[in-house]
C-alpha cells in the first residue's frame, strides 16, 4: 500500500489540504457497522479498514481508568463499549474486585440548524450514534459519523504496512522530558527510568503496541510531533514545515501547555467531514469560493465542525469518582445561527434495569440510580448514583447578556482578552527591565557560582503568570528554560499561558443545560430532525412513559451559535459522576466545579518514584528511588513529606480501601508501611481532606502524615504467601500546608492558603478479563516463590571480619536480594574520620585520630569501588542502600564514653565510673590491675600506689599510661596506698620530651572514681580488691581510618546432592483442587467468566520435565521447566496440549530432572 502523504489536518484550518496523488485504490468492500473488533487487547480496529477509502482507518479504542471511574472510549466521541464487538471496556465504577456496570454507550453529538443546497430549513446531527445501522451511507460504504484526525497518535504499530506518524524516542535522560540536556540524555543507553514501554530496548521510536489514540500515562501512544499549530508557541506553519519537530516535540500536548495536568488525560480531534446524508456544503473546495459538492470520501461534509477532544482523570481523593470530559467546538463552515451540544446516554445500572432518572437545573447535574435495588436479588455489590453534569457548558459570547450571572457580560475562551482580569505578568523587582534568573543552566539547583546574592536560595523574579506558550514556568518542575518565541516574562499575555483565554475556564458566558428526555432505548437519534425537535429544542424537560426497561437519556445546551473560525470556538466541558447516594454525588459535582473553575489547580502531589520489586522465597523486596523528594509545586514549593506503600492481592487496590471519611464513604487506602521525613510533622494533618474548599467540600478526614521515622528507598515484606500475585505501590505525598508551617520551619513560604496533603497517583491497568497491561512507575506486581531445588542461600564465609582498628560499633550484613549476590565476591568496608582527636598524640605518638565521618565499601574481586564518601557518615542513609543484594547496618557512635566497667579475678564490692569532666574524652580502653603496694607512683604528688593503668585498646601490644590520684585523707592509713572506696584519680596522655629528655604528660584524659555501691545498706563493709584483680574500663570508640572489615560471600548457586535429597519435597498445591484455588487471578469483571485456573508445581530443579498422565496413562501433557536459581515453581492451567480444560478426576505425574533424578506424584482435580 502507498504511503499517503497528509499534509496534517488541525483545528485551527477550514480547509484539508492533503495530496490527490497516491490515494489507496477503491477495493470494493463495504466497511462493516461495527468497524471495532476487538479480543482483550488485539487491534482495536478491522484490518480491512486500511485497505478502504475515508478515515475509518485512523479509529482507535483506549480505556481510561485513572483512578475509580474504568470506561473505554472511541476517538469519534463514544465513551463505554456499546456499538463494539468484544474488548472494549463498559463505564464502570468502583475500580475492583466490586465495580459494577453503569452505562452501554454515551455518545456526544453536535446539532445545527442549516439551510440545504435546496433551500430548505434542515437539522444535521453529527455524532457516533450506531444502533441498527442507522447512520450507515446508502451503498454501505461508511457511516455518518465524526471521524478522528490523523497524526494525533503514534500511527505505527505492530505489523504495519504502512503509517503516516511514528513514535517519540525513549533516550531523553534521567529527568523523562526531551531537549532539556540532562543526564543520559542522547547517550544512546537505556536507563530504567527511559524504559517507557518497559520491554528492555532503547526505542529511538516507540511502537504503539496497543494502537490506542494518545493517553499520557502510555506515552509509546504519544506521536513524535503534534500537527503543526495544534498548540500555542509552534513555530511552523502547515504545509511547509510539517516534517520538521516543533517545541512540543516528544511531549505532551495539553490544554494548560507542554505537560500533563491530570493524573490520567486522553486527547484526540474529530470532524464531521464524512456525515454527507445531506445536501448541505459548508465548507469551500480548497483554492476556489465554490462550495465543496465532491462525494465521499473526498468532499468536506456534515456541519463543518471539529471537536477537539480531552478527557481527565485525577486520582486524588477529592476528585477519584470523576471523568472530566472536555469539548471544544470550532465551526469551519458556514455560521451556524442555532446549535445544540450534548450528549446520548444508554444508562444499564447493574445491567439489570429498572433505573430510575432525575436531573437538576440548579447545579446542572442530570443523574441516575437502581430505584429497585435489584443488585440485591441479582447477590452482587450494591451500586451507587451516577450522573452527568456541566461545569461549563457553550455559551453567548455576543447578546449584551450576563447568561451566567457570574459578572461578565458577553466574555470567551477565544477573544484574546483577559476578561476577568486575573492572568498576572511576572515581577520586576529590581526594575532594570528584565528577567533575572540565578539558575543559569536551568536544572533547578543551586550550581556553584549562581548564588549571586550570596543568600543560600537559588532566586528569580517572580514569573506569576507570564510563564510563556510552554505553560511552564521556573516553579514547576522539568521547567526547560525561557520559550524561545520570547514569550516568557514579556508582559504580555500570550495563548497557552495560565489565566488567559482558552485556559482560563470562568471566561465563559455559559447558557447551561436546557433540555433533558428521558426514554426507553431507541433509534430515534438516527433520525435527525424527529431527533432536533423532540428531544433537543430548549425547555424540553421530559420523561416518555415506559422508560424503565432499558432507560436512555438525551441533555444538550442551547441554542449557541457557532461562528465561523477558531474565535467562534465554544466549549463544553462535562463531569462523570459517582458517588454512594445523592448526597455524595452532589457533593462530588460541587467539588469538581470548584476544582474546574480554578482550571483544576489541585496542588500538584510530588513525582511518582520510580519502583522495582525483588520476589524470593516467602519475601518480597521493593526498591525505588528518591527523584520525588526534588519534587516541586508550582505555589508550595519544595513540599515532599514521605512515602506510603499500598499492599494488596487486587489490581485495584479496592481491599485495602478502609478508611472512612466523615460520611462513612471509603476514602484512604491502608498502607502497610510508612516513612516520612523527620520534621515534627506527625499524626492527622492540621487540615482535613477538603477543607480547602469550604464546608461543603470538607470530607472530615485528615491524612496520617506518619511518625518521623525517616526516609528508606526498599522494604522487606515478609507476610506474603509463595505463588500468590502481590500489587503494591510506593506513594510519595507531600506536606501541605497550615498558617504555622512557616514559622516551625516547615514550608519557606509564609502566608499560603491551608491545604490538606496530596499524595501521587497509583494506577495499574487491567484487560477485561482482568490481566495487568500497564503500570505506572510507582507500582509493581510480584510473586514470590521458592527456590529451585538443591539452592543454597548466600551467606559470608567466615563472618564479618574486622581486619584492623579498634572501633567499637558493630557490623551487620543482611542479605536482602539472595539472587542478587555475588558468590565468591569478597568485600572490604572502611571508614575515614575527621582528624579531630590527632592533637591528643604526644612525642612520637600515633594512637588518636578522630570522630568517624566518611565510608568506602569495596569489591575487592572486582576492584570496583562501589560506595565513597567523605561527608558527614550517615548509618541510616547507608542501611537504605543496597550492594549486590546486600544491606549494611552500623550501629556507630561519635559520642566517647565509658560503656563498660568490670571486675576481673576479683570479689570486691567496689563500683568504678569514668567521665572526661574537666578532661578530654578519648577512645581507648584502659585496665587497672592490682599488684603489692609500690606496683606504681603517682604523678604530682608521688603518691605511692598498689596499682598500674594499661592502656589495652590493642591487646598485642598494651602499654602503661600514667595518671595522677587524688588523696585521700578520710581513709586509715593501711589504705592509703590501695585502691579502695573515695578514691579518684586522673588517667593522663599526651607525652612530651623536654630538651634534657625528661618524659611527662601534659593532657587529662578520664577521671576515674571508686566508690562503694549507692544501693549498699549503710555500714556495709568495703572489700577491697586483692592482688591480681583487674579493672576493666571500655569505651565507646568510633570507627576511624584503621578500622577495615572484609567478608566474602558463598552460596548463592545450587549444589547438585542438595537438589536429590529435596526431590521429594516436590509437590502440587493446591492437592486436591477444588472449584478454585487461591492463587488464581481474581475476577475482576464477572461478566467475562470465572478466569483462568490454575495449579502449581512446586520445589522444582532449574532444570526439568513435568508429564502428566491419568490415572489410565494417557499423556495429558508435557511442561518443560526452565527457570532461574532462585524459582522452583511452575503454573499449569489445567489444561491439555490441545487446549481443552481438563475432567475431574485423579492425575499422575512425574518430574524429569537430568543429572539429579525424578519424582512421581499424584493429584487430584474437583471441578
Amino acid at each position: 500500500m502507498s504511503r499517503m502523504k497528509w499534509l496534517y489536518l488541525v483545528p485551527l484550518l477550514p480547509v484539508l489540504l492533503f495530496a490527490e496523488q497516491g490515494r489507496e485504490k477503491d477495493s470494493g468492500d463495504k466497511a462493516p457497522t461495527s468497524y471495532l473488533s476487538t479480543r482483550g487487547y488485539s487491534p482495536a480496529f478491522l484490518r480491512k479498514a486500511l485497505d478502504g477509502l475515508g478515515w475509518s482507518k485512523y479509529i482507535r479504542y483506549a480505556k481510561h481508568d485513572g483512578n475509580l471511574v474504568v470506561t473505554g472510549m472511541v476517538n469519534q466521541g463514544q465513551m463505554a463499549s456499546g456499538y463494539t464487538s468484544g474488548g472494549l471496556a463498559g463505564m464502570r465504577w468502583p475500580k475492583g474486585a466490586n465495580e459494577s456496570s453503569y452505562g452501554y454507550v454515551f455518545v456526544y453529538y453536535v446539532a445545527g440548524e442549516v439551510t440545504d443546497s435546496r433551500g430548505n430549513l434542515i437539522h444535521i446531527v453529527s455524532d457516533r450514534f450506531n444502533r441498527n445501522s442507522v447512520e450507515m451511507s446508502q451503498d454501505g460504504s461508511h457511516n455518518y459519523h465524526f471521524m478522528p484526525l490523523p497524526r494525533y497518535y503514534n500511527n505505527h504499530h505492530p505489523q504495519s504496512a504502512d503509517w503516516d506518524i511514528g513514535g517519540i524516542t525513549e533516550d531523553v535522560g534521567l529527568d523523562g522530558v526531551p531537549n532539556t540536556h540532562d543526564s543520559g540524555e542522547g547517550d544512546g543507553k537505556l536507563q530504567p527510568v527511559e524504559d517507557f514501554n518497559a520491554n528492555g530496548v532503547l526505542d529511538l521510536s516507540m511502537i504503539n503496541e496497543v494502537e490506542w489514540f494518545a493517553m499520557s500515562h502510555r506515552k509509546e501512544t504519544w506521536p513524535a510531533d503534534w500537527p503543526p499549530q495544534s498548540y500555542a508557541g509552534d513555530w511552523r506553519t502547515l504545509g511547509v514545515n510539517d516534517h520538521d519537530l516543533g517545541p512540543c516535540a516528544g511531549k505532551w500536548n495539553g490544554e494548560y501547555g507542554y505537560y500533563v495536568r491530570a493524573d490520567q488525560e486522553s486527547y484526540y480531534i474529530m470532524d464531521d467531514h464524512e456525515n454527507d446524508e445531506f445536501e448541505y456544503y459548508p465548507e469551500q473546495l480548497p483554492g476556489s469560493d465554490q462550495p465543496d459538492t465532491r462525494s465521499w470520501p473526498h468532499g468536506r461534509r456534515g456541519l463543518g465542525v471539529s471537536v477537539k477532544v480531552r478527557n481527565y482523570q485525577w486520582n486524588a481523593r477529592l476528585a477519584e469518582d470523576i471523568l472530566l470530559s472536555l469539548y471544544d467546538v470550532t465551526n469551519y463552515g458556514r455560521r451556524i445561527d442555532k446549535s445544540v451540544i450534548g450528549m446520548y446516554c444508554d444508562i444499564d445500572i447493574g445491567g439489570h434495569g429498572a433505573d430510575v432518572a432525575q436531573f437538576d437545573k440548579v447545579d446542572d447535574i442530570t443523574y441516575v440510580w437502581d430505584g429497585k435495588e435489584t443488585w440485591r436479588y441479582a447477590h452482587e455489590p450494591p451500586t451507587g448514583y451516577f450522573g452527568y453534569a456541566f461545569l461549563e457548558s457553550p455559551g453567548l459570547p455576543a447578546d449584551g447578556l450576563d447568561n451566567d450571572e457570574d459578572g461578565m457580560v458577553d466574555e470567551s475562551q477565544y477573544d484574546k482578552i483577559d476578561n476577568d482580569k486575573d492572568w498576572k505578568p511576572w515581577q520586576d523587582s529590581n526594575s532594570d527591565g528584565r528577567w533575572n534568573n540565578e539558575d543559569v543552566n536551568y536544572n533547578g539547583v543551586l550550581d556553584p557560582g549562581e548564588d549571586l546574592n550570596a543568600n543560600g536560595i537559588l532566586d528569580w523574579e517572580p514569573v506569576h503568570s507570564d510563564v510563556g506558550s510552554d505553560g511552564i514556568g521556573p516553579d514547576q518542575d522539568d521547567w526547560p528554560g525561557p520559550d524561545s518565541d520570547g514569550s516568557e516574562c514579556n508582559a504580555a499575555p500570550d495563548w497557552g499561558e495560565p489565566n488567559f483565554d482558552y485556559t482560563d475556564n470562568d471566561e465563559s458566558d455559559q447558557v447551561g443545560l436546557t433540555s433533558w428526555y428521558l426514554k426507553s432505548v431507541d433509534s430515534r437519534m438516527g433520525d435527525d430532525e424527529a431527533f432536533w425537535h423532540i428531544e433537543l429544542r430548549p425547555g424540553t424537560f421530559e420523561t416518555q412513559p415506559g422508560y424503565e426497561g432499558d432507560m436512555a437519556f438525551t441533555y444538550g445546551c442551547g441554542y449557541v451559535p457557532l461562528e465561523s473560525g477558531r474565535e467562534g470556538t465554544q466549549r463544553y466541558a462535562i463531569a462523570c459522576l459517582f458517588g454512594n447516594d445523592f448526597d455524595d454525588i452532589l457533593r462530588n459535582k460541587r467539588t469538581m466545579q470548584k476544582i474546574y473553575d480554578s482550571d483544576y489547580n489541585f496542588t500538584k502531589p510530588p513525582r511518582k518514584p520510580n519502583l522495582a520489586a525483588m520476589p524470593g522465597d516467602r519475601r518480597v523486596v521493593l526498591l525505588w528511588d528518591d527523584r520525588a523528594e526534588l519534587s516541586k509545586d508550582p505555589i508550595y514549593g519544595l513540599d515532599f513529606a514521605g512515602y506510603k506503600i499500598y499492599k494488596s492481592t487486587d489490581p485495584a487496590f479496592s481491599d485495602i480501601k478502609t478508611i472512612c471519611d466523615a460520611f462513612n464513604n471509603p476514602l484512604l487506602y491502608a498502607p502497610v508501611a510508612q516513612f516520612d521525613v523527620i520534621d515534627g510533622l506527625v499524626g492527622p494533618h492540621p487540615i482535613t481532606l477538603g477543607r480547602e474548599g469550604g464546608p461543603q467540600s470538607d470530607l472530615g478526614i485528615a491524612m496520617d502524615m506518619g511518625s518521623d521515622t525517616g526516609l528508606k528507598h526498599f522494604w522487606v515484606d515478609t507476610t506474603v504467601t509463595n505463588g500468590r500475585t502481590y500489587y503494591y505501590a510506593v506513594v510519595a505525598y507531600d506536606r501541605g500546608y497550615d498558617q504555622d508551617f512557616y514559622e516551625r520551619g516547615l514550608s519557606d513560604r509564609p502566608n499560603l492558603l491551608s491545604i490538606s496533603p496530596t499524595e501521587c497517583s497509583f494506577t495499574i491497568q487491567t484487560d477485561e478479563i482482568g490481566r495487568t497491561i500497564s503500570f505506572d512507575p510507582n507500582c509493581v506486581a510480584a510473586i514470590p516463590q521458592e527456590a529451585a531445588a538443591g539452592y543454597v542461600a548466600p551467606t559470608p564465609v567466615a563472618g564479618v571480619e574486622h581486619i584492623s582498628g579498634y572501633g567499637s560499633g558493630l557490623i551487620d550484613l543482611k542479605v536482602v536480594i539472595p539472587s542478587a549476590v555475588q558468590t565468591g565476591h569478597t568485600y572490604q568496608l572502611s571508614f575515614t574520620d575527621d582528624g579531630s582527636l590527632q592533637t591528643l598524640n604526644g612525642t612520637d605518638e600515633d594512637y588518636y585520630t578522630g570522630l568517624t565521618r566518611g565510608i568506602r565499601f569495596i569489591d575487592l574481586t572486582d576492584s570496583d569501588t562501589l560506595l565513597t564518601s567523605d561527608m558527614e557518615f550517615s548509618a541510616a542513609a547507608l542501611a537504605d542502600r543496597l550492594f549486590a543484594g546486600l544491606a549494611i547496618e552500623i550501629a556507630n557512635s561519635n559520642d566517647i564514653s565509658l560503656t563498660r566497667a568490670e571486675w576481673l579475678n576479683s570479689s570486691t564490692n567496689l563500683q568504678a565510673t569514668m567521665n572526661s569532666s574537666g578532661g578530654k574524652a578519648v577512645p581507648r580502653d584502659y585496665e587497672v590491675r592490682i599488684m603489692d603496694v609500690g606496683a606504681d607512683t603517682s604523678m604530682g604528688n608521688m603518691a605511692v600506689t598498689n596499682f598500674q593503668i594499661w592502656d589495652v585498646t590493642d591487646s598485642a601490644h598494651p602499654f602503661r599510661v600514667r595518671y595522677r590520684t587524688t588523696l585521700n585523707r578520710n581513709e586509715p592509713d593501711s589504705l592509703k596506698s590501695k585502691l579502695s572506696a573515695g578514691d579518684d584519680l586522673w588517667i593522663y596522655i599526651k607525652k612530651s620530651v623536654s630538651a634534657t629528655g625528661e618524659v611527662s604528660y601534659t593532657q587529662r584524659a578520664w577521671h576515674l572514681f571508686v566508690v562503694m555501691p549507692p544501693e549498699a545498706p549503710v555500714g556495709t563493709q568495703q572489700i577491697v580488691p586483692q592482688k591480681g584483680a583487674v579493672l576493666r574500663l571500655t569505651t565507646n570508640k568510633p570507627f576511624d581510618r584503621r578500622d577495615v572489615f572484609e567478608f566474602t560471600m558463598a552460596g548463592n548457586e545450587v549444589n547438585a546432592q542438595v537438589a536429590r535429597n529435596e526431590l521429594d519435597d516436590i509437590c502440587v498445591v493446591p492437592n486436591p483442587y477444588i472449584a478454585t484455588s487461591t492463587l488464581e487471578r481474581k475476577i475482576i469483571n464477572r461478566d467475562i467468566g470465572r478466569g483462568d485456573r490454575r495449579i502449581d508445581f512446586v520445589h522444582l530443579p532449574a532444570e526439568c520435565t513435568i508429564s502428566i498422565y491419568t490415572v489410565s496413562g494417557r499423556l495429558v501433557r508435557t511442561i518443560h521447566h526452565s527457570s532461574a536459581i532462585d524459582k522452583g515453581r511452575e503454573i499449569w492451567d489445567l489444561r491439555t496440549k490441545d487446549g481443552l480444560e481438563i475432567a475431574s478426576g485423579y492425575y499422575f505425574y512425574y518430574v524429569d530432572a537430568p543429572g539429579i533424578g525424578g519424582k512421581k506424584g499424584k493429584f487430584a482435580v474437583i471441578k
